[in-house]
């Protein structure tokens, strides 16, 4: 492989790690499965609304197999990480028509919740 081409690649890792939130990780008690992590992760790195098409992308080599970015599988998902996160008062919230957003107080929560729970 030529010089170029393995620089372009570590970018293109650095941009999907950073996209992706690949760096989060969910607290054990959440019992998330590793696609749900994703998805979860992405919504983190991204302080915005996210489309279901970011978020099948994100989940794309663990476990997911799609191509079709309006299937319902992130809908079912997110409703089963509602579920999980709930007891906890951690919302995600829906963005009719757009995708899904991580609530601010959430995110806040979400991102320090090893260091909380150390504390």
């Amino acid at each position: 492989m030529c010089e170029g081409c393995e620089i372009r690649d570590e970018k293109i890792k650095q941009l999907e790690h950073e996209l992706y939130g690949r760096s989060w990780e969910a607290p054990k008690e959440f019992r998330l499965t590793k696609l749900e992590a994703a998805i979860v992760a992405t919504l983190l790195a991204n302080n915005r609304v996210c489309s279901p098409a970011l978020l099948i992308d994100a989940t794309r080599g663990r476990g997911t197999h799609t191509n079709n970015p309006n299937s319902n599988l992130i809908d079912a998902k997110i409703c089963h990480i509602r579920a999980k996160l709930r007891p906890y008062g951690l919302r995600i919230e829906t963005v009719w028509g757009t995708g899904y957003k991580i609530e601010d107080e959430t995110r806040a929560q979400l991102i320090n919740w090893t260091a909380r729970r150390a504390a």
